[in-house]
């Protein structure tokens, strides 16, 4: 499977055999990768039935062992030590899914406003592990945060 520059830097960041869940997976393409190439365990979220409907027909397609779950962010989603990846949405919706205690890394790929998006986790304790720039069609800033330790 192919993947754009943008989904194949965030699955660079991503440690061999983690547990992520990727929330707002729409074709499912970051978790299908995860499994297949870096055996991670994967859950993959989306608000959009007919999204994850596309991205479990992918999976069954290519033969993955990939959870799915209908949800609007994190609802009803058991938090351990998974790494939470967040791409394509707005620094709004993904701040809005974040706004609760969290520990879990974060990979985020913010559309638009990322230095608001790196205010609000510093805040919240967070920082900056990893910063990739990709240019493709426009250039994207994929960022890698943990949690500062107590």
């Amino acid at each position: 499977m192919k993947l754009s520059k943008r989904l194949k830097a965030i699955c660079d960041l991503v440690p061999e055999g983690s547990n992520i869940i990727d929330i707002g997976t729409d074709h499912g393409y970051v978790p299908i990768y995860l499994n297949l190439v870096k055996n991670c365990k994967c859950l993959a979220t989306d608000i959009s039935l007919k999204s994850l409907e596309k991205a479990k027909n992918n999976s069954e397609r290519i033969k993955t062992n990939i959870s799915f779950c209908l949800t609007d962010g994190l609802n009803n989603i058991k938090l351990d030590n998974q790494i939470l990846i967040i791409s394509g949405m707005g620094t709004t919706t993904i701040l809005k899914i974040l706004d609760m205690s969290l520990n879990n890394d974060l990979i985020i790929s913010t559309n638009n406003d990322v230095l608001t998006l790196k205010e609000k986790l510093l805040l919240k304790g967070y920082y900056i592990y990893k910063e990739v720039l990709v240019e493709e069609h426009k250039k994207y800033k994929i960022i890698y945060f943990k949690k500062h330790s107590n």
